[in-house]
Parts: structure tokens; C-alpha cells; sequence
């Protein structure tokens, strides 16, 4: 369903719908704009079409540099073009935004697997079983 004033107005709470320049509705503005990249950017990855989900993603982290989704896509996608050092940094990126959910480290360990198997590095394996060892630490604190 398309976002129209409309259907937001049934979003908003009544003290801002008459306002469209207060901050909770540019907000909704914001995040939904940034939704439908990261979807159309997820699409795009999914057909293949990497370089032109990369180009999308990076729109979304000049708009929100902490979207730890687009972070993690990001370090996928970077992963399957051979740009291991990118993986890393964007998989390192979302464990820093969310250091308290395992998921991000879970990720972290696979994309760590994935370096290994593009580099034969070794260094990789030990990265890999230290982040899913966290995810574990995290898990069981829940």
C-alpha cells in the first residue's frame, strides 16, 4: 500500500498530524524512504545484480551511516564479489553498532568463513571461531 498523507495520518499519533514539519513525522519519512532502498537493494542482490545493490546501499549509509542491515547486506555482497577487506569492515561495522546482539557476530563468523575460503589466510578461522564464541556469550545472557 503506498504511503499517502492519508494512510500515515492513521500512523501519527493526533498531536502531530496537522504538522508536517515536526520531527516524528520526518522521521517516518526518513526510515521509509530508507526501507524501500534497503528492500529494492536487497532484490537487486538477490538477482545478482551487485553492483547496483552496492550503489543503493551506499545512498542508504549517506543518509544513516548506522543502518546496521545495510551493513551487513553490504558485507555479504562484498563477500561474494571477493572484496574481503570491505566484508570485513562492514561485518566489524554492524558488531559495533549492536555489540549485544549475537546475530551480528553469528554474521561476523560466517563472513569471517567466507574470507578464509576466498584467501586460504588461516587468521580468518581463529576470527571466525572467536565471533560465533561470542555470539554464544550473547545468547546465553538472554
Amino acid at each position: 500500500m503506498p504511503c499517502t498523507p492519508r494512510a500515515l495520518r492513521l500512523q501519527i499519533p493526533n498531536t502531530i498530524q496537522d504538522d508536517w514539519h515536526h520531527p516524528e513525522r520526518l522521521a517516518i519519512f526518513h526510515m521509509s524512504g530508507i526501507t524501500e532502498k534497503y528492500n529494492q537493494a536487497e532484490k537487486l542482490k538477490d538477482e545478482g545484480k551487485y553492483q547496483e545493490a552496492i550503489e543503493l546501499l551506499q545512498e542508504i549509509l549517506s543518509e544513516d551511516e548506522n543502518h546496521v542491515l545495510t551493513h551487513l547486506t553490504l558485507g555479504r555482497i562484498y563477500t561474494l564479489t571477493g572484496d574481503f577487506e570491505k566484508a570485513v569492515a562492514h561485518g566489524q561495522k554492524a558488531c559495533e553498532l549492536e555489540p549485544n546482539d549475537p546475530f551480528n557476530f553469528t554474521a561476523m563468523s560466517v563472513t569471517f568463513q567466507r574470507v578464509f575460503a576466498g584467501t586460504q589466510d588461516t587468521k580468518y578461522i581463529q576470527l571466525a571461531e572467536d565471533a560465533m564464541a561470542e555470539s554464544r556469550r550473547l545468547e546465553s545472557l538472554r
